[in-house]
Parts: structure tokens; C-alpha cells; sequence
């Protein structure tokens, strides 16, 4: 018995250094599970991502839209966070959902597993230039929330299509990650971030999980509850299940998620 848990009773946690055989970590930040599954794992991260962004940071202008006009944009939309985030914006929040994604077969998955309104893959639109375009047809007014992923192009062209006090979400930019280079800004028109965002009283707010482990206590047990309720679904990579074992295939499994290739956590 060690603070309360016994022996061998299965927990997750968030902590710095998982990439261990072997760790030491607070009670405090361990929530206990009735079964070692990957699903467990990926809800405890990605879920948790998409559950306390949404939920803190953009739960008032989720709140204030009307129905009609709650319209949010996921990009990387099958991806490990995103796919979690389509499903709380549609199950928890009701909102018409936008997802972007970069092959056939993922839009195949956001139609027809987890039922995005619209669907775009991004790729294609940005070589063909009708990105933008795209974007003012399913969301003629703008989107209430952008929850972003992907950053360089996308980022740019989405933001654009923010609506009035609207929200952006920054999760990660994960085409900046491989090569290091930094994410520029760009307008076709020239005009500064800032600028856009002021004349729409729109906000850009970062997110990064470590920063939000007491809110954690909070939304872990409620995505517990969806997941068992079957109302939301984990999305488990099948290849990266099968190929990916142990501390020594970690970079494998990071340059696989870097190529684009995997769907799901």
C-alpha cells in the first residue's frame, strides 16, 4: 500500500519522464484504471488535451455562440488528439464540426466512425490552392473554435476564418517538429496576427498539458465516464500497436507519428 493504492492496482499519470521502465511519481497525480489498456493511456493525454482546452479555455465561446452559428474546426482531425476533440465538440458541445485531414482514408474515418459534418483534406486543397475557399463555404461566418494541430499553411489559411470572439486554439504544429524551422506568419494581405485577431475580439491561447495537472483531476473522471458510456471512442493506431514495443523503438514511434501515417493515438 503506498498512499492509498495498493500493490499492482493500474493507474495512469502525467509526469515528466515516462519514457522509463521504472518511475517514481506523486500520488497526487496518479488516477486509477480497472484495466492496463492503450485506450486508458491515449484518453489519459490526448483526451485530456482535447477535454481541458476545449473546456478552459474555450468553454466560453463555446458557451455564448448560438447553436446555429457553433461551428468549430479541428485540424489533424484524426489524429491523436484531434479525433478526441471532434468527439467532445459534437457529444459534449454541439457543434457543427469542420475536420481537416491528409489522405482518402482518414476522411473515410471523420465521415463515416466519427461523423464530421465536413470534411477537407488539406493537402490537396493547399497543392490546388482552395483551401481558403473551402473554409468560407462550410463556415460562412467563421468558426467559434479552431482547434489546431498542424501550424505553417494551415494554421495561416485557418485562422483567417476565425469568427468574432472567436477562439484559436494552438495544440501543437507538428510540421514544424521534424525539421525545426519556425512557424512565420503570413497574410495574403499583409496584415499582422495581432491586427486580425483585435478587429475580431478574437483570442489565440496556447495549450500544453503539463500546465493543467490539477484540471486534470477534474476532467479525467469525466472522460472515464464517456469512454465506459461509449458515448466517445479511442482511437488506437493498429500499426503503430503491432510494430512499436518497449524504450528502444520510442524515436521509431515519434518519426512514425512525424510522418503523417498514423491515425488515431
Amino acid at each position: 500500500m503506498a498512499d492509498g493504492i495498493a500493490v499492482g492496482t493500474t493507474v495512469v499519470f502525467l509526469s515528466v519522464g515516462a519514457f522509463a521502465e521504472f518511475v517514481a511519481v506523486p500520488r497526487a497525480v496518479c488516477q486509477v484504471v480497472d484495466r492496463a489498456t492503450p485506450e486508458y493511456l491515449a484518453l489519459n493525454v490526448s483526451g485530456l488535451t482535447a477535454a481541458i482546452a476545449l473546456g478552459e479555455l474555450a468553454g466560453p465561446a463555446l458557451t455564448a455562440a448560438t447553436p446555429k452559428k457553433k461551428v468549430a474546426l479541428v485540424t489533424a482531425a484524426a489524429g491523436g488528439t484531434g479525433h478526441l476533440a471532434v468527439q467532445l465538440l459534437k457529444e459534449v458541445y454541439h457543434c457543427t464540426v469542420v475536420g481537416t485531414c491528409s489522405s482518402p482514408a482518414k476522411a473515410h474515418y471523420l465521415r463515416d466512425t466519427l461523423r464530421c459534418d465536413h470534411v477537407i483534406d488539406y493537402q490537396t486543397a493547399l497543392a490546388e490552392g482552395t483551401l481558403d475557399r473551402q473554409l468560407g463555404e462550410v463556415a460562412p461566418e467563421g468558426f467559434t473554435v479552431i482547434y489546431e494541430c498542424v501550424g505553417g499553411e494551415l494554421f495561416n489559411t485557418a485562422v483567417r476564418h476565425i469568427a468574432p470572439r472567436g477562439v484559436v486554439l494552438m495544440i501543437g504544429a507538428i510540421v514544424h517538429y521534424a525539421t525545426g524551422g519556425p512557424a512565420v506568419w503570413q497574410h495574403p494581405q499583409n496584415i499582422p496576427l495581432s491586427t486580425l485577431l483585435l478587429t475580431k475580439s478574437a483570442s489565440l491561447k496556447g495549450f500544453h498539458l503539463s500546465q493543467f495537472t490539477t484540471e486534470a483531476r477534474q476532467y479525467g473522471p469525466q472522460l472515464m465516464k464517456l469512454l465506459n458510456e461509449k458515448r466517445i471512442r479511442v482511437e488506437v493506431d493498429a500499426h503503430a500497436l503491432d510494430t512499436f514495443h518497449g524504450i528502444d523503438q520510442v524515436i521509431d514511434a515519434v518519426e512514425y507519428i512525424h510522418s503523417g501515417r498514423s491515425m488515431g493515438r
